[in-house]
This record gives C-alpha cells, sequence and structure tokens, in this order.
C-alpha cells in the first residue's frame, strides 16, 4: 500500500503540492539527525565499543594531510628546514569570514521557515502539515547555524555541503513543480509572498552552497603558497568545486599541452601518497596477514571506490529508464505527456552528469589505493632488502636436489606446490617483485571497481529479465552453473602456470644478473655464446610458461564469450516451450538486455584471473617479506628504546663461545624428489651414508674474543682459515647457532672523541657507489674541510687525484669501472676513515693498495684512527705488528691463538705466526715492494695539495650519460619493428583475414535481425546489436571493444509480403530466427578465438626474436657502453620492458585489430 502524508497523494505524486513539502521537510530532517547521531558519542560497553572500532575502521582515513607532513619531516631538521617550519603560520581570517556568511544565512533562513511554520499553525488556515513541514525546515537551518558557530573551522564542512546541496535540489522541485502545476493542470498560483520566499530561499540556498564549495580542504602555509600548482600539488588544498570538476589538475594539463613534461614540471605527490610517510604509518599496522595489512591502508579509498561505482551503475541504468519513458510520451502527444517528456529529459541528463561525476570520482579513489599500495608495496621490499640476511652465494639445497633427480633420469617433483615462491630472493627476483608482482597487485585494486560493479550490473539486467520473461530468464543461467567444474579446472590451472612462469622469470633474471655482472670477464674469455645461451635457455623455459598461459587465456575467452549466447539461447527456448508467444518487443528488448550483461560476464572471470594471479603475486611478496632478518643489535633500522638500553649495559664488541654458520636457504621438506625415489633406482640419497648434499659445512667454533676498546687488533691466519668469517660474524651476517654477540651499536650515541658508537666496515671487494669520488668518501655525512683533506691524504689517494682530470669530482661509474683496484680500496677505506665511528673493521685493505707501508705509517699509526676500535684482517703482520696491540689468529674456523701482542711475544707465540704470514705474502706477492707509489713520493713538496687548484674549475664530466627520452609520438619505425618481429607484414594473410571475416560476421549479425524484425510485418523498433570482441592476455586481462547497441524505428510496413516470404513468419517460427542469430554468435566466438590465438603466435615470436636481438646487443655490446650505463638500467630493460612486451603488446595489438573490425562493420552496415 502506497505511503500517504496528503489525503490521496501517493508519496512519490510530485504534482502535489504537499508531497512536494514533504519532501522539502522530511529528507534534509533525516539527514541532519543521522548527521548528529554520527556525531554524538555515546558510551557503549567494551564489547560493543570493539565492535564499532572495527566497523568505524575502514572508513578512517588511512593518513591524514597533518600526519603525512609530520611523518615527512621526521629527520634531521637542517636550517632550510626549519625557515620551513616559520613558514606554517597560515592567515585564517579571510577564511573564517565565511562561517559568519554562513552562520547569518542559516539564522535568516530558520527564522524565515519557523516564523511561517509558527503563523500557519496558529491561524489554521492552511493544513497543520505543511505548517509543521516549515518548522521542520527551520530546525534542518538551525544546524547550518550551530556547526559554523561552535564548530568553526577555516575548510570545508562537508557536511554543510551535503546539507546545501539536498536543499537546492528540494528548491528546484519546489519552484519546478508549482510551475508544472500552473501551466499543464491549470493550478492557480500561490499567494506573491510564497513564491517571494521560495524564490529569496533558493537564491539563499545557492549562495550558502557558493560559499562552502569554495572553501578549500585544507589550508596551504605560507610557503607552499608560493610554490603552489608549481611544486606542489594542489590535490590537498583543493575546494569541493575543483575537487568535484578537477579543475585543479587543469594547469598541468594546459602546461603539458603547450611544452613536453619533464620531471620538474610535474609537481610532487601529495603527502598523503608519498612513500616515506606512507611507510611509515604502513609499519605501525599490526595484522595477522601482509593482505590485511594492505586493506588497512586502502580501506577507505576502496569504501568510497565501492559507493561511487554503486551510484555509477544506478545512474547508468537510470537513462535507459527516462529513455523509455520519455519514449511512451512522445507516443502518445498531449501537453502534459509532452511537458513530461521535457522533465524526463532533463532528469536523464541530470542522471548522466551525476553518472559522469561519480564515474570519474570512483576511478580517482581507485587508482588513488592502487598508487599507495604500489608506493608500500616497493618501500616494503626496499626495506627488507635492508635488513633480511644476505643470501648471496648461498645454494639452494633444494635445487640441488632437482639436479640429481634430473641426473639419475627421475621427475623432477611430485610436489604439487614445489612451484611455491621460497625465500632465499635473489637479486632477479627482487627486481621482478617490485616491477612486476607490486604492479599486478596494485592493478588488481585499481579495477577493483569490476567486482563491485559486475554483479549488480548483472542483478539489475536479470531483474528486468525476470520481469520480461519469468522464470525462463534463469534456465540460461544453468550454463554457468553446467561449466562450472571446466572454469574451476581452467581457473587452477592458471594458478600453477603463474606460479611456474614467476618462478621462471625468477630464474631467468637472475641468469641475467649475472651476466650482466661479470660481462667483461665473460668477454675477456670470449664466452660470449656460451653465456647467450644460458640465457635463451632460461628463456626458453620462460616461453613455455608463457605458451601455456595464452592456451588457458584462449579456453577461458571460448569459455565466457560464448557463455552468454548459450544462456540467451536456452531463455529463448525455454521462454516458447512453455508456450509463450516470442514477440517482437520480448525478442529484442530481451537482445538488448542479454547484450547490456555480456560485459560484466565476461569481466568477472577475467578479473578472477587477475584476482588469483595477484594472489600469487602476494604471496610473492610476503614469502619475500617474512625471510629471516639480522638482530636489532645489528641493524640500526629496528633499533628500539629496549634494545637501546641493552645496547647500552653490554658495551663493547666482543663474542661470547659463538657458534656461526652460513646463511642458508630454507629447505621444502617435501623436497623435490623423495628418498623412495632415489633409493629405488639406485642413487645416492641423503643420510644413507654417501651424504654428497650435506658437504663439510665451513662454521665459526668456540669463538670467544673481546677486542679492546681505542686500540688496533689484528686478524691474521692461513687463507680460508675464517678471517672474513670472523668479520661477518661480528657485523650479524651470519647466522649465530650458539654463544653471544656483543655489539654496542648506537647511532645516537656519542662518545668522547667525537665518535658514534657504530661499526664502518671495508670489504675486500670494495663497494662503490655510482657518484663521484667526493660523494663516495663522504657518503651522506657533512662535509669537513680539513677531515677530509687529511683522510685524502693518509688513504694516498693525493697521487690519484692529481692524475685524475676531474680530481675528487670524477665520476666512477657502475662498478668503480673509472678506477683501478688500488684506487676502488682506497676510496672506500677513505669512506671508512671519514666518517666517525668507533668501530672500523679492515678486511684486508693493504691486499690490494700498493701503498702498504705508507697507509700503516701514516693512517693507522695516524691521528685519524687513534682512540677507535680498529680490527684489521691482513697478512702482513710483520709490517703492522709494531703498532698493534691485540692479535688473534685463526685457524679453520677457530681461534688458535690470542692475546695482546706483548704477551704473545713473551709466550713465543709470535715467532709461529710472522713466518706464515710472510710465506703467505710471498706466495702473493709483496704489494708494498711492488708498489709504484714511494713513501716519498707521497710527500713530496710538488704535489699540489687538494683544494688549491692552479687552472680555473670547470665542470666535471659525467661518466654516465642521462637516459635518453624520446619526445612526441611514437614512430612508425617502432611498430613496424614489433610487427615484423611478430612476422606480421611478413605474412599478413591470417590476421587479416580473420579480421575480414570478423567484419562479415558483424554485418552478417546486424543484416539478420533486421530480416528478423522484417519478418514480423509491422513497425516494429529495432536494436541493432554487435557481438562484442573479446580479447584476454595470457595474465587474464579482458581487452574487449565497445558495445554497438542503437535503437532505430523502421517503418516496414510497406514492404511487399514476397520481399521476406521464402522466410517463415516470425510470430509462428520465432525459434528458426533465434537459432540462426544464435549459430552466427557462435561462428564469431570460433572465429574470435582463432584471430587470438595467430595475434598470440606473433606476440611469442615478437617476444623471442626481440629478446633474443635485445640480448645479442648487450652481451656484445663494447666496454666502454657497459661501462657507461648502469646494471639497473639494463636490468629494467630485461625486466619490465620485456615483461610488457610479453604481456601487453600482443593484447593491445589484438585490441586495435578488434576495434578496427566493428568500425568496418559498422561502416559496411550503415552503407
Amino acid at each position: 500500500m502506497a505511503i500517504q502524508l496528503c489525503g490521496s497523494s501517493g508519496f512519490f505524486d510530485f504534482s502535489d503540492a504537499c508531497t512536494r513539502a514533504s519532501w522539502s521537510a522530511l529528507l534534509p530532517s533525516a539527514l541532519v539527525a543521522a548527521l548528529c547521531i554520527f556525531n554524538v558519542h555515546v558510551p557503549l560497553p567494551s564489547i560493543f565499543r570493539r565492535f564499532a572500532t572495527r566497523v568505524k575502521t575502514p572508513f578512517h582515513a588511512f593518513l591524514t594531510l597533518h600526519e603525512a607532513e609530520e611523518l615527512n619531516v621526521a629527520v634531521p631538521k637542517t636550517r632550510s628546514a626549519l625557515e620551513d617550519d616559520q613558514c606554517l603560520v597560515v592567515d585564517n581570517a579571510f577564511h573564517l569570514r565565511r562561517n559568519g556568511l554562513l552562520t547569518f544565512i542559516a539564522l535568516v533562513q530558520a527564522l524565515s521557515c519557523l516564523a511561517t511554520g509558527v503563523h500557519s499553525l496558529l491561524t489554521g488556515n492552511d493544513d497543520t502539515w505543511i505548517g509543521t513541514t516549515a518548522i521542520l525546515v527551520g530546525f534542518t537551518w538551525i544546524y547550518g547555524v550551530c556547526k559554523p558557530t561552535f564548530w568553526p573551522k577555516a575548510t570545508a564542512h562537508l557536511d554543510l555541503f551535503a546539507l546545501y546541496v539536498t536543499h537546492l535540489l528540494l528548491a528546484v522541485l519546489l519552484i519546478g513543480g508549482t510551475i508544472y502545476e500552473h501551466e499543464i493542470l491549470y493550478v492557480p498560483m500561490p499567494p506573491c509572498l510564497q513564491l517571494i520566499q521560495m524564490v529569496v530561499n533558493s537564491v539563499a540556498v545557492m549562495a550558502g552552497l557558493a560559499i562552502v564549495a569554495t572553501t578549500p580542504f585544507e589550508l596551504p602555509s605560507i610557503h607552499i603558497q608560493k610554490s603552489l600548482y608549481i611544486k606542489y600539488s594542489p590535490e590537498d588544498y583543493a575546494t569541493i568545486l575543483e575537487w568535484l570538476t578537477f579543475r585543479w589538475v587543469y594547469p598541468l594539463i594546459k602546461r603539458g599541452t603547450d611544452t613536453t613534461l619533464n620531471e620538474e614540471d610535474v609537481w610532487d605527490l601529495s603527502p598523503t601518497v608519498q612513500s616515506r610517510p606512507v611507510f611509515a604509518k604502513f609499519t605501525s599496522i599490526t595484522r595477522l596477514s601482509l593482505f590485511q595489512c594492505l586493506f588497512a591502508a586502502s580501506s577507505l579509498d576502496l569504501v568510497c571506490d565501492f559507493l561511487l561505482t554503486i551510484i555509477t551503475i544506478v545512474f547508468t541504468y537510470a537513462s535507459p529508464y527516462f529513455l523509455r519513458r520519455i519514449l511512451e510520451s512522445i507516443d502518445n502527444p498531449s501537453p502534459e505527456s509532452r511537458s513530461q517528456a521535457y522533465i524526463y529529459a532533463f532528469l536523464a541528463f541530470f542522471c548522466a552528469l551525476i553518472k559522469a561525476v561519480a564515474d570519474a570520482q570512483h576511478l580517482w579513489y581507485g587508482r588513488r589505493a592502487a598508487t599507495r599500495l604500489r608506493v608500500v608495496l616497493m618501500a616494503a621490499v626496499y626495506d627488507k632488502a635492508l635488513k633480511r640476511r644476505d643470501y648471496s652465494g648461498v645454494i639452494d639445497q633444494s635445487k640441488v636436489k632437482e639436479t640429481i633427480c634430473e641426473k639419475n633420469g627421475l621427475p623432477a617433483s611430485e610436489n604439487h606446490n614445489s612451484d611455491d615462491p621460497k625465500a632465499g630472493a635473489d637479486v632477479g627476483k627482487i627486481v621482478n617483485l617490485m616491477a612486476v608482482d607490486a604492479n599486478k597487485i596494485a592493478k588488481v585494486v585499481s579495477g577493483a571497481h569490476l567486482m563491485f560493479g559486475s554483479p549488480l550490473e548483472i542483478v539489475i539486467a536479470l531483474t528486468f529479465l525476470y520481469n520480461l520473461l519469468g522464470m525462463s530468464a534463469f534456465a540460461g543461467f544453468v550454463v554457468l552453473l553446467a561449466g562450472w567444474p571446466l572454469n574451476s579446472y581452467v581457473a587452477r590451472r592458471n594458478i600453477r602456470i603463474q606460479k611456474g612462469l614467476s618462478a621462471s622469470r625468477d630464474k631467468r633474471m637472475a641468469v641475467l644478473s649475472e651476466l650482466i655482472n661479470a660481462v667483461k670477464f665473460i668477454k675477456f674469455f670470449a664466452w660470449e655464446e656460451r653465456w647467450i645461451r644460458r640465457v635463451m635457455d632460461a628463456r626458453n623455459v620462460e616461453l613455455k610458461w608463457i605458451t601455456k598461459a595464452r592456451i588457458n587465456s584462449v579456453i577461458f575467452s571460448a569459455i565466457w564469450i560464448s557463455a552468454p549466447i548459450m544462456v540467451s539461447l536456452i531463455s529463448f527456448f525455454t521462454y516458447v516451450y512453455q508456450g509463450n508467444q516470442l514477440t517482437v518487443s520480448v525478442a529484442f528488448t530481451a537482445i538488448s538486455l542479454f547484450a547490456m550483461i555480456r560485459q560484466p560476464l565476461n569481466v568477472i572471470p577475467s578479473w578472477i584471473v587477475q584476482v588469483l594471479q595477484a594472489g600469487v603475486s602476494l604471496k610473492r611478496m610476503e614469502t619475500f617479506l617474512n625471510e629471516g632478518e639480522v638482530t636489532e643489535q645489528v641493524s640500526s633500522l629496528k633499533k628500539t628504546a629496549i634494545s637501546m638500553a641493552v645496547v647500552q649495559a653490554h658495551d663493547g664488541l666482543a663474542i661470547e663461545n659463538g657458534y656461526f654458520k652460513w646463511n642458508v636457504v630454507s629447505e621444502n621438506k617435501e623436497g623435490y624428489c623423495t628418498l623412495a625415489h632415489c633409493c629405488k633406482s639406485g642413487s645416492v640419497c641423503p643420510g644413507d651414508g654417501t651424504d654428497v648434499l650435506d658437504d663439510h659445512t665451513f662454521g665459526l667454533r668456540d669463538i670467544s674474543v673481546r677486542f679492546p676498546e681505542g686500540k688496533l687488533s689484528v686478524v691474521t691466519g692461513p687463507t680460508a682459515s675464517g678471517k672474513t668469517a670472523l668479520l661477518l660474524a661480528l657485523l650479524g651476517e651470519m647466522t649465530i647457532t650458539g654463544g653471544k654477540l656483543i655489539m654496542s651499536k648506537d647511532t645516537l650515541q656519542v662518545d668522547e672523541h667525537g665518535n658514534t658508537c657504530s661499526i664502518s666496515y671495508v670489504a675486500q671487494s670494495p663497494w662503490l657507489r655510482q657518484q663521484s669520488i667526493k660523494d663516495n668518501i663522504l657518503f651522506g655525512y657533512p662535509y669537513d674541510e680539513e677531515r677530509y683533506h687529511a683522510v685524502i691524504k693518509c688513504c694516498a689517494l693525493l697521487p690519484d687525484l692529481n692524475i685524475l682530470e676531474d680530481g675528487d669530482e670524477t665520476e666512477i661509474g657502475a662498478r668503480g669501472v673509472s678506477l683501478s683496484g688500488g684506487q676502488k680500496a682506497r676510496v672506500a677505506l677513505a669512506r671508512a676513515v671519514y666518517a666517525r665511528t668507533k668501530y672500523v673493521l679492515l678486511d684486508d685493505p693493504l691486499a690490494l693498495c700498493h701503498t702498504a707501508r705508507f697507509l700503516y705509517e701514516n693512517l693507522l699509526s695516524g691521528p685519524l684512527l687513534a682512540n677507535r676500535t680498529v680490527i684489521l684482517v691482513t697478512h702482513h703482520v710483520e709490517l703492522v705488528l709494531p703498532g698493534a696491540h691485540y692479535l688473534i689468529r685463526m685457524l679453520d674456523g677457530r681461534i688458535d691463538s690470542q692475546g695482546t701482542v706483548k704477551d704473545l711475544r713473551v709466550q713465543g707465540a709470535l715467532d709461529g705466526i710472522i713466518p706464515d704470514t710472510s710465506a703467505e705474502i710471498h706466495e702473493q706477492g709483496d704489494p708494498a715492494e711492488r708498489s709504484v707509489f714511494s713513501a716519498e713520493a707521497m710527500v713530496a713538496p710538488d704535489i699540489v695539495e687538494l683544494g688549491q687548484p692552479t687552472a680555473p674549475v670547470k665542470k666535471p664530466r659525467r661518466l654516465i650519460a642521462e637516459e635518453h627520452r624520446q619526445q612526441g609520438g611514437v614512430k612508425w619505425l617502432t611498430y613496424k619493428a614489433y610487427l615484423r618481429a611478430s612476422y606480421i607484414i611478413l605474412d599478413m594473410d591470417h590476421p587479416d583475414f580473420l579480421g575480414r571475416v570478423l567484419a562479415g560476421l558483424s554485418v552478417v549479425d546486424k543484416l539478420w535481425i533486421r530480416e528478423w524484425a522484417q519478418a514480423y510485418g509491422n513497425r516494429v523498433v529495432m536494436s541493432l546489436y554487435a557481438p562484442i570482441s573479446n580479447t584476454f592476455t595470457e595474465s587474464g586481462t579482458l581487452v574487449s571493444t565497445n558495445l554497438i547497441l542503437s535503437h532505430e524505428s523502421h517503418d516496414y510496413s510497406s514492404l511487399s509480403d514476397a520481399q521476406f516470404s521464402s522466410l517463415p513468419d516470425a510470430n509462428k517460427h520465432p525459434m528458426f530466427y533465434v537459432a540462426v542469430w544464435g549459430m552466427i554468435g557462435f561462428v564469431f566466438v570460433i572465429v574470435s578465438v582463432l584471430s587470438a590465438s595467430v595475434q598470440y603466435s606473433g606476440a611469442l615470436r615478437a617476444s623471442r626474436s626481440m629478446f633474443h636481438q635485445l640480448l645479442h646487443n648487450v652481451v656484445r655490446g663494447t666496454m666502454r657502453w657497459h661501462d657507461t650505463t648502469p646494471q639497473g638500467r639494463i636490468l629494467n630493460r630485461f625486466g619490465k620492458d620485456i615483461e610488457t612486451i610479453d604481456s601487453n603488446l600482443g593484447s593491445s595489438l589484438a585490441a586495435v585489430n578488434s576495434s578496427l573490425t566493428a568500425f568496418a562493420g559498422a561502416i559496411l552496415t550503415i552503407a
């Protein structure tokens, strides 16, 4: 029964003045009541409070602007940072005056409405309900008075914006309804005073709405205002109107229209999306899994995406509804129906406008959530790489087992989880995690609206189909249930394929990383072809998985493109079988609805595939993030207040009863080949007495040592005795299996000599950054000119810098290619010495340096290392022994002897240590004797001191060239290279032939529908329908052409029966036309699948050819090219760019082909 508030008028009878007044009062009152309820904090029991907190949490912003700004500046402040803080004061006076205007407008409106309502009730001239509605409206305006008065703020009031928008819509309803009654229904106009009140109310509402809509969300500081729209993004400081219309983006679009945008032309991201604050807030989330943490970081954006997607879909289906009402009004011409048609046209336009705004907003929220998650995941990978244990050079025992199984002719694995991600990621896998897996997860989040919207679209379409066909509409969906087992099998197969593809891609990147790191040695030994074959073998394994993925994609495409056709056919058959007549209105309306439902039906499986693949990527990411980390004692990134106190309690650097082993990859317990299989073939099995898998494992045993503070300690011993392992154990880079490591590491604690309680380390193989020599030595520390010059001199770098043309501004290339081995060692040594650290660990720096004696006399015995605990690993014991205080001799992973030099000399232990080390030096050749630098040369008076140039200072040359970026459109040569690699230019017959067939089938489909319409022999409204051409990538991404759906009126009453007498009457034999239409659809599906297969095969050829060409050019590149091209740039070409060629280019070409086919079909149909 209809709700009645105004006599016989219904609740939706807007032609009645009482109904309009009721809506104008009840809707704002309900909104104000809801706002009051949500803003009032009612004390709840603890159980309900926890439940309410969990419910409210997804609706709260993950990171507010103020939190992000605080986290972004939570670093040691420089002078400029302090100056920026002084500019954070904002003049709020102008913005607070807005609150005064809002209060005045709302107060006038409240008094006017209350006075009108009270007067109406007291006089009793009008209906009591009309007076009550006026009082209710007055109370809503009281909320508008109280909010800016008692809770004033200079930023936007979103609740007032919603209230004013509601009042504006209802004001338009009141005025429009009054005019409609007078002009169409000839109802007398209301009194003049009432008309004036409605007009004034509308003007006041628009004025208040204008004030609220032009209020910014946040106020920029004075410093930001100077660079707004130039350096800082206006996103956070936009007004409500600018936010709804995206007006704040226009300056960037205008700038990009006139010129090519560079990095400095694009403003910074909002602090709420920047890496530092987002990751800092992300690390504070405590959840059980990575998925829950990611959801917590993007819950509000996803909720907004969901709600706005629902609004978009509802208003999308509202437009056809109003279109049908317009057509119905036109069919019955009358002044009233014509006026209603204009109203429906206005409502259709308004719905389209709301739909466009909601569509843009939900896409924005979805992509912002995707960007934030991608930033979080990449930052998490970087952070983990700095804290995880070092697995470089570690052998995965599962791979060894797999090799043994292959040698014995056994199956590689019987474990279905053998492709599951494992710990121990190498550089190739880390690159893939950031370049591929993070993007896959972000893409699923950005396309999450498909999951929200597709089921709702299906429900709405099914509702219309049910009203049209009854229960027959659901009969066709039995096909989906019947095909579910096949779909489930394909989905499970897709997961396995994705795991195998990811693993093969990791192996390929690992081989490439090894190749690029050692490319010089490979070229020296002329091993280019051998390594090209090795990389191509790994690439062929990857291409096999890509082929399987594409076959799986074709199967998915065939299933879900044919499913909607089967659904429509079975529904029609069931409808006719029940004795119903398939009339033209039912047939073509149902075809249109089935066409509308086809898109969401095709989206769901593709989205399922993407979710499954993202699940694999998420598991890989979680496995990497769960790898073992060094302890808080070792990593300063993991320091807490408790760990700081523990550090202070255990001062010094020592090991007590320590047992250490190298880090190992956690082994899959199910293994690759089982013990039973190995024993059946008589092969060697692990643990059967001849254990070849578990060879002698080197480790440190029974280590007890305390290094004297502020003294030089020397560690010596034969080769492979554990000297480097001892330093790595002190650094925490070995797994401790027993005992205790004592390390006083606290970067905030400074001793009396100005040294921080941290460690400097010089490895045997120097690691240098791709920067200038000066920047490598400073390594982020403030520049101290006196200390810097002293370090340069004591580390024997003055002759090197005088030889180099650019001095200390000389750029060091990738892996230090512009320096010799000794120069790299001295630069790394200078970096460790320049840092004000209390502990300095030196791993045989005298071996690579031809200046051993000079370094000992000026550095190890000089003031720069005085009062610092220095641990020196060296074979030059006789050279450094006079300045050493403590000596340790390693042998087979144990401390053979240790003590002060004085005590060891008294005991006579030095007599056995010095001859051994002398023999080691003799075998290697004494660098001190072969030195081309003499100690006298280091202090020669004719050497020009650093900082006293005799020639004018010039800009240093750049060794690494900037990566070139093409400008303008993509050239035809680029397209031609890809097409030639896929053989499409040389073999055009198959793609073009299939494209022509698809275009022909599209035309035949339209012509058949026309014949079907003519077969009814009367004037019909046709729905020209073209099947959707879908293309799935091997990753499951759906690429579809637009649905061609139009409504045209054709009068066929003048046609003679002879023109279609050869075909049966559609009223008597409707299934004949349905069957032919379905057959055309199935042929279209078959040709689409064949076309996709041809496109995929071409894309596979292009992937193989272009990868081989890229690999050949890189391996055959000159030495100079490898010196000037960073390793990361090369890995990016083989990583993300090759993945784009493998995954996206083929599907993009297929989408272009489908679009051209649809366009050609439309042209032929019109012609």
